[in-house]
């Protein structure tokens, strides 16, 4: 959360980078590419799933590009004086919304695609996991206390810089003790990873054992989903909402603690991805 907007962008599941209009316009084919690396795609599946693929495009070009420029021309205004803690959780709760509607249009084709999955495929995707694990152990858990803290704070810095630019050491300072004072706890996110993980997996084997139809499989994987955003452990859950809390209170001091000129940069960054994004839109919008 460190930059104010970087959620919003990632819905466009692609990375966020100076070649948005080329990426959104391969969409189908990146997201293809990225399911038939968890799953392994066979070739009596891949023609359904590109199709729908197309269609959920064709929707959110539509539908929900005006929303993400509405979204990023707020956040400009935000960006352009000092903000609170409220404010950005009210930008995240935004964010939310449409990650929210892009997860109920999405529903369709992973319920379709789920109906057609076999066990050697299951196997693939358990593989998968442990292969993001072992790097999500390598990137947060590996090395000292120290270490890992001096991770973070390179990565909070590249971020920060890459929406305001370059950082004095007051600034670098306001964001190490950010880091120093976060809730993150890499344990309890872990073992939240593997607890999503498996249900996924465990819900999956079930539709495969049952042979359930696409309506039943929608509802088992909007289960899944459900639970993902609202963990059934209330350790995690309670963890989860200061971790949150936390964010939004640290994105406020760390865009507080910038200049006029950073800002302006910041909302500079923002109106070419707002400009991005009003170009994709299809012309009757």
């Amino acid at each position: 959360m460190l930059r104010i907007i970087g959620v919003l962008l990632a819905l466009l599941l692609m990375s966020a980078c100076a070649v948005v209009r080329i990426g959104y316009s391969q969409a189908p084919d990146l997201l293809y590419w990225w399911i038939d690396g968890y799953f392994d795609v066979n070739d009596s599946q891949t023609p359904r799933l590109r199709d729908e693929l197309a269609k959920l495009q064709q929707w959110h070009r539509a539908s929900e590009l005006p929303r993400y420029a509405q979204l990023l021309q707020k956040t400009q205004k935000v960006v352009s004086a000092d903000t609170s803690a409220a404010q950005i959780c009210a930008l995240y709760a935004d964010i939310r919304g449409l990650m929210d509607s892009l997860q109920t249009h999405a529903l369709a084709p992973a319920a379709e695609l789920a109906t057609t999955l076999n066990a050697a495929q299951l196997e693939h995707l358990q593989r998968k996991f442990d292969k993001n694990n072992q790097e999500f152990a390598r990137n947060f858990q590996r090395g000292t206390e120290s270490e890992r803290s001096e991770r973070r704070l390179k990565t909070a810095i590249e971020r920060s810089e890459t929406v305001y630019g370059r950082l004095d050491e007051a600034q670098i300072d306001v964001i190490r003790s950010t880091v120093q004072t976060s809730s993150f706890d890499p344990r309890l996110s872990m073992s939240e990873r593997r607890r999503r993980q498996q249900d996924l997996l465990q819900t999956l084997r079930k539709l495969l054992t049952d042979r359930v139809s696409p309506v039943q499989a929608r509802s088992a994987i909007a289960a899944v989903l459900d639970r993902s955003w609202k963990s059934p452990d209330p350790i995690y859950r309670g963890y989860a909402e200061r971790a949150t809390q936390d964010a939004c209170a640290n994105v406020a001091r760390i865009h507080n603690s910038t200049s006029a000129a950073q800002r302006a940069k910041a909302a500079q960054w923002l109106n070419g991805y707002e400009n991005d994004f009003r170009s994709l839109l299809p012309s009757t919008v």
